[in-house]
């Protein structure tokens, strides 16, 4: 089992979260940060709510979920599912998606042919 990398951009990338894989250097799947802020619409509403509401694509209890797990969190902080939101405050959400977030294997020293 590969462990999934946590990356943002307080936490880049390091040699040990690349695997080689036949001869290919891989990129360990890892969780991408997608940052918004709170607006004026959103303020005063629960952040399961919010999710639930403004980001359809995923039913209720993923963002339960994911708000439990610390996948959803607040100005950097784990959260309550009842956490009500303030304007202005950062909230994060930590998304693995199916396969788009991989990226492609690079082939050692393609770039380094001689001519």
């Amino acid at each position: 089992m590969i462990q999934i990398v946590w990356q943002t951009p307080a936490h880049p990338a390091h040699e040990d979260d690349y695997i080689f894989h036949n001869g290919k250097r891989q990129v360990r799947p890892y969780y991408f940060e997608c940052v918004s802020h709170v607006n004026k619409r959103w303020e005063g509403k629960t952040i399961v709510d919010l999710f639930t509401q403004e980001f359809r694509g995923r039913p209720n209890d993923y963002y339960v979920s994911a708000v439990k797990c610390g996948r959803i969190q607040v100005d950097g902080e784990n959260i309550p599912v009842s956490c009500i939101v303030d304007r202005c405050q950062k909230i994060s959400h930590f998304v693995h998606s199916k396969g788009c977030r991989h990226e492609p294997p690079v082939g050692l020293g393609c770039c380094n042919s001689s001519r």
